[in-house]
């Protein structure tokens, strides 16, 4: 799971903070029916929206710390919360502005 980037860099960390940005987007985008759930964790959802890292909650822990520690996500994916809350964005105004970037490069005027 190695990127060009080095150790520590991954592929998914950029899919995973598109997700926690828009939850519903991506499983629509993707073609995924959303799921249901009365509670749930974002784990769990990240777990349905990247079926191939269902087994490595490892892996989906350590990228998501990665992006809170850096402040690019406000919430811990590992806590309950209400079905309604799973599809509330969890990325910070950083996290926005790093997606921004890194879907459109352009110099900072």
């Amino acid at each position: 799971m190695e990127a060009r980037g080095g150790p520590g860099r991954s592929r998914f960390s950029n899919p995973l903070l598109t997700h926690l940005d828009d939850p519903g987007g991506w499983f629509d985008r993707a073609g995924i029916k959303r799921p249901e759930f009365s509670s749930a964790s974002r784990a769990r959802l990240i777990e349905l929206a990247f079926p191939e890292f269902a087994d490595r909650k490892d892996l989906i822990d350590r990228y998501a710390n990665m992006l809170t520690s850096n402040r690019l996500v406000s919430d811990t994916i590992s806590g309950q919360m209400s079905g309604g809350g799973l599809w509330v964005p969890a990325t910070t105004d950083l996290g926005r502005e790093f997606l921004s970037f890194i879907k459109d490069p352009r110099p900072i005027t």
